[in-house]
């Protein structure tokens, strides 16, 4: 009788070797000798042996498909040489495990029981941890009746638009970002370490997206793990993840945007590029002349409309019905001397009928110098990165605060007494700088002590007596 197939029979005829299929059934039939008489032991001279081949039995897969909102566990299945199930059908049993008074996870209630031809279980469980017991039709158990496992993350399969238009109004581009939620990565295929998207505009021409298998090196992807530019080997590990699409350069208009993962669910978004109102800002009050030369008493008060916080009909982010996003950021730069002030209290500004119409605020204690303002609205920060974040930043001025020159007192004209026992003496002040009309406060003292019955409050003073003259000018 000639061998099986990919068996090969011993020369002593006493064993063999098999590399054929690895699910099939072989029969063998063997003859027994008493070797001491060399004789056939009667009713052994035609044992047959049956050889049932089969793959292990184990999970080939255990995850959450996002799309489907369901605990998906599969198990590998032994297909024959002429392609039938080798052991279906498949039974599963489902424990949810609870913690016992000693802390230890324990069999709670069965809340899944199924016997099916089918080798797949879409699982409608909550989180929780879970053992299971899997068995097939060839007597094969996997993990000897307890597989673990557990669902951390019972999100679903979505997007979220983050960002859709130009982040300033006079920006040369727009772009979008986008928050994938749920996605399974691809583990091999064109699409290898990502997702399948793109994004069509509005004539329905693909202009990004890795649709063609080449990934789009003009967007960026950005999860909890880091950001990927899309060139290298993507470090997104293969199952669910969260992460966003940045797509930068896009033109005013409307666009459609896919994406499908490894588990075939896709969704599609329409999704528009516009502007916003351009930020505008005008001084609402001031003090931009100094007193004295030196002095740090100057203000300013500004009012900032515009941009993406304040809301407009078609704004995606702050609609006439959710009202004002949160306020601008102020800031001002005196270029003189390099120094940035940052604003006081930022407060809504209302019109004569109780409408807010913009923000306002004040900057005090400034010294003399050129300023310029810069406002700053944030408008989202990427979920998954604080280096990431959409914002506009527009600068105004410039604006002066002066002050007087230097107050000096160039000369002093000094008569002095031309007889004893007179008073006749003068002091005369000649002044230059600071601003008039100018302040003086004179003290006089004689030995050391003060002559409370002087006083003077002019440049010029006259009919002195012998003394010490001190004056305070302002």
């Amino acid at each position: 009788m000639p061998s099986p197939e990919g068996s090969n029979l011993s020369a002593d005829k006493k064993s063999f070797d098999y590399s054929g299929d690895t699910n099939n059934t072989y029969s063998v039939r063997i003859r027994i000798f008493d070797k001491s008489t060399n004789t056939t032991i009667n009713n052994l001279s035609n044992v047959q042996l049956s050889f049932y081949i089969r793959d292990n039995f184990t999970v080939a897969n255990a995850f959450w498909n996002s799309c489907e909102e369901k605990y998906v566990l599969s198990v590998n299945e032994s297909i024959t040489a002429d392609g039938t199930k080798a052991c279906s059908p498949y039974s599963i049993k489902v424990w949810k495990l609870e913690v016992d008074g000693s802390g230890n996870l324990v069999k709670g209630d069965v809340v899944y029981e199924n016997t099916q031809e089918s080798n797949s279980w879409a699982l409608d469980l909550e989180v929780g941890e879970y053992v299971a017991e899997i068995k097939n039709s060839c007597g094969q158990t996997v993990n000897n009746g307890n597989y673990l496992f557990s669902i951390t993350t019972a999100y679903k399969f979505d997007y979220e638009i983050l960002f859709n238009g130009f982040k300033c109004f006079d920006d040369d581009s727009g772009s979008v970002s986008i928050k994938v939620i749920g996605a399974r990565i691809n583990e091999d295929g064109p699409f290898a370490g990502l997702i399948e998207w793109y994004i069509k505009d509005s004539s329905g021409t693909i202009i990004r997206g890795n649709s063609n298998g080449n990934v789009d090196n003009s967007s960026t992807y950005i999860s909890q793990g880091g950001t990927w530019d899309g060139t290298g080997e993507s470090p997104f590990d293969y199952g669910n993840l969260n992460f966003t699409i940045e797509v930068v350069g896009l033109d005013e208009g409307t666009y459609e945007f896919f994406f499908k993962d490894a588990n075939g669910c896709s969704k599609t978004a329409n999704i528009t590029v516009a502007k916003s109102l351009p930020i505008k800002a005008e001084i609402i009050s001031s003090n931009t002349q100094l007193d004295c030369n030196g002095d740090s008493d100057g203000s300013f008060c500004f009012f900032a409309e515009g941009g993406w916080t304040q809301p407009f009909d078609n704004n995606p982010i702050n609609t006439p019905e959710t009202g004002w996003g949160n306020p601008y950021t102020f800031s001002l730069l005196n270029t003189t001397t390099g120094v940035t002030y940052n604003s006081g209290s930022v407060n809504n500004s209302f019109d004569s009928s109780g409408n807010q119409i913009g923000f306002e605020t004040c900057f005090n204690n400034l010294p003399a110098g050129l300023y310029t303002l810069t406002v700053t609205e944030f408008i989202v920060q990427n979920p998954y990165s604080d280096e990431v974040n959409y914002s506009c930043s527009r600068d105004f001025g410039q604006f002066e605060i002066t002050q007087p020159e230097k107050l000096n007192i160039d000369d002093a004209i000094i008569q002095n007494i031309d007889c004893f026992g007179s008073a006749n003496g003068s002091i005369q002040l000649l002044m230059s700088g600071g601003t008039t009309p100018y302040t003086f406060n004179w003290e006089k003292t004689v030995g050391g002590d003060v002559d409370s019955s002087f006083s003077g409050n002019t440049a010029l003073i006259q009919n002195l007596s012998p003394g010490d003259y001190k004056v305070t000018c302002y």
